[in-house]
């Protein structure tokens, strides 16, 4: 499929109503109660200019302060929110209240440079001169209708004044333009360091220049340039040509960059509920505040001398700063509990309950107050943190409190670049860019690691998602996921979930496409395989299904499950030896399901291996004696060895068991095709057997029935 970029979604991108709709109007409800007792209230226009600067009150009657927005707030306006919410949040540490509109102020900045530095090097462009003066006029419009509504500025004015670019804005607007993984490859090429210092720059400045000379003329080039996409070579590929590559991540990258004002509002309301724990979290027993408990301010001062004292002995800073992280530490873990889903700032602050994220975020603003580094780092199913000292050392620090599955480790232990594999410097990795993969030599799946602060944004709201899937209401689900990949794009497990839940929905092609992005992302996650396999079984392409198990176990050859798939689509292809040796795979990694034994019995019994089944079935016997399933293929298997009256009693108890549950519930379909296969199958053997006779007519009453049950 050839496809085009065209600039159109700019101005749809920047005139859009982030809240006009009740989907994002219900999630920033969520977001609020989630991170603090803000209640939004989506008001008229009308109504909400004449509060002027009155936006966020006290509600007398519930405590609670309201947040009046308009419904049809632009993105320019969401400025004056933030504003309001920082400068109520930071009352009494007035010098946070303007971080939130600097983050924006800096971003029109950054447009407005951005614009201007593409106009200088129009020149520069053969092809696509034409797309590269509509974008920076747009980039240039954004930035000076940020910067207005920041700051004073002429708003009469027709033509917009142009910005004065030094050096250094060139080299950041090259790392804003490329990336900064492709950035600090091309200086290490050509300064031979990854990060140059300004002199070194300078002397390599002609060379810079071609290699930027090189970069507008195809960057452009390739803008306005027909792109291929379609399908891979495998099944979890997309087939992205170069060309559509930059096309797409250039799009991406600039309608996230442009919806900052909105995602600012979600970060500034995430940071309120982190001052909430922060200033107001006690610990428990104890009945003080866990700031003054550990005095934060003391351990700051501590280390800001130490710091101070000793500017070039950073082994003697790095050991204090493990000193200092290692008490926070030992009392988050010692204090408090673990509870599974325990990750909402407002709920933590009401008990002593926590999990690996909420445990994550109580630590991390615990060590941001008194200026310690750190990582953020999500292994499969988990949140942790890895300190960074000052002498470029990295450790384990794991703020969940013990339970069942999880022990506490007491100290922070070193990590070296020996533990990955490829030897991987993970400091490197995160001079050069935000957030990246990594695997353990020891095994397992890979890791995502993140410096960005929107990453522990975009997690939260992704387990916001998570728990409205749960509860079973999938469009806000779907708004919370989507949003979570504005914040954070490079995010697999949320492109995961994304593709379960569009499943679930059965919009298969948004799922397929939902794992294959995943799979872009980490191609080392093999349950991402596994579920793309799954939705393959279920559209009935069982060589993809294969294909896609097959990965999974190459990645992860310890998943009992995925060798359980492979052993279903397998039998489903009729190649019953190759699904009986996945299924004996699945037995070695204690995969103990009575499923996998009917199975294998059945497959057993198509080979004409008739003990092998017979011991198949009694194996599944022991682990669900009620199963009819189970009952119904052994009866088959003793009618055809002749032994009837050990199939009477099997099909017997087959029908008994689906007679009570008849009884108790009103069955699916395919539950009523079960029974009347048991029941024709005993009737070969007893035709006047009335209850097979019975319950034959009841499952063909509903399943011809006009109206499924």
């Amino acid at each position: 499929m050839d496809i085009e970029f065209n600039t159109e979604f700019l101005d749809k991108t920047i005139q859009n109503q982030p809240y006009s709709e009740n989907p994002s109007q219900g999630l920033l409800s969520a977001w609020c109660d989630t991170n603090d007792s803000i209640s939004p209230h989506f008001v008229d226009r009308e109504e909400w200019e004449k509060m002027g600067d009155e936006i966020l009150k006290r509600d007398d009657e519930e405590g609670k302060k309201i947040l009046y927005i308009p419904k049809d707030l632009t993105l320019i306006e969401a400025i004056d929110i933030v504003v309001a919410i920082d400068k109520d949040t930071h009352q009494k540490r007035s010098e946070l209240t303007t971080k939130g509109v600097e983050k924006i102020e800096e971003l029109a900045q950054t447009f407005r440079k951005a614009g201007e530095y593409i106009k200088e090097n129009i020149d520069k462009i053969d092809r696509g001169k034409n797309l590269a003066e509509e974008i920076s006029k747009k980039f240039s419009d954004y930035g000076y209708s940020l910067e207005s509504r920041v700051k004073e500025v002429n708003k009469d004015i027709e033509v917009i004044p142009p910005v004065e670019l030094t050096e250094e804005d060139r080299n950041n607007l090259d790392r804003w333009l490329v990336g900064g993984k492709i950035y600090t490859n091309r200086m290490a090429r050509i300064t031979g360091k990854t990060e140059p210092a300004p002199k070194e720059i300078e002397i390599h400045k002609e060379e810079i220049d071609r290699e930027r000379e090189r970069f507008f003329k195809g960057y452009f080039k390739a803008l306005a340039t027909e792109g291929y996409e379609g399908d891979g070579e495998k099944p979890w590929q997309r087939s992205l040509g170069p060309i559509s590559n930059i096309q797409e991540k250039t799009g991406t990258g600039i309608t996230n960059a442009i919806k900052e004002p909105e995602h600012q509002i979600l970060e500034s309301i995430f940071d309120r509920g982190l001052e909430g724990l922060l200033m107001g979290l006690n610990v428990p027993q104890e009945k003080t505040r866990l700031y003054d408990y550990l005095d934060i301010p003391g351990l700051k001062k501590d280390l800001e001398e130490v710091r101070r004292n000793n500017p070039n002995n950073l082994d003697k800073i790095a050991e204090v700063e493990r000193e200092i992280a290692e008490d926070i530490h030992f009392v988050v873990v010692r204090n408090y509990r673990y509870e599974e889903n325990q990750f909402k700032p407002s709920e933590i602050l009401k008990g002593d309950f926590l999990n690996c994220l909420g445990s994550t975020l109580l630590g991390t603003i615990l060590l941001d107050e008194v200026g310690i580094k750190y990582l953020y780092v999500f292994p499969p199913g988990h949140s942790t943190t890895y300190l960074v000292t000052s002498n470029g050392k990295l450790y384990v620090q794991d703020f969940t409190p013990s339970d069942e599955t999880f022990t506490y480790r007491p100290e922070t232990f070193e990590i070296t670049n020996d533990m990955f594999e490829d030897n991987v410097d993970i400091l490197s990795l995160a001079r050069r860019t935000n957030s990246f993969y990594v695997k353990l030599k020891s095994g397992g799946e890979s890791m995502y690691i993140t410096q960005n602060k929107k990453g522990i944004v975009a997690t939260v709201m992704r387990n916001l998602g998570d728990l409205y899937q749960d509860i079973g209401q999938q469009n806000h689900a779907i708004e919370a996921y989507e949003k979570a990949i504005q914040l954070d794009p490079n995010n697999a497990k949320t492109y995961n979930n994304l593709g379960i839940l569009y499943y679930t929905l059965g919009q298969q092609n948004y799922a397929i496409e939902a794992y294959k992005k995943a799979i872009q992302l980490d191609p080392n996650n093999a349950k991402t395989y596994n579920n793309l396999g799954i939705l393959y079984y279920t559209l009935g392409q069982q060589n993809y299904a294969i294909e896609a198990y097959k990965k999974a176990v190459e990645v992860n050859p310890n998943d009992a499950d995925i060798y359980y798939n492979l052993g279903i689509s397998y039998q489903n292809l009729e190649q019953y030896n190759d699904a009986i040796e996945a299924y004996k795979k699945a037995f070695e990694l204690n995969f103990n399901d009575p499923d996998i034994y009917n199975n294998l019995g059945v497959l057993y019994q198509k080979l004409e291996q008739y003990n092998d089944a017979i011991e198949a079935y009694k194996k599944a016997f022991e682990l669900n004696f009620n199963d009819p399933d189970i009952y119904n293929n052994l009866g088959v298997l003793y009618h055809k060895l002749g032994q009837q009256n050990y199939a009477i009693q099997a099909l017997t108890k087959a029908l008994s068991i689906q007679i009570s549950e008849i009884e108790k519930r009103q069955l699916p379909i395919d539950r009523y095709r079960k029974i009347r296969r048991t029941c024709k199958n005993l009737l070969l053997i007893e035709p006047k057997n009335k209850d097979a006779q019975k319950y034959l007519e009841i499952a063909e009453k509903e399943i011809n029935s006009p109206t499924p049950t």
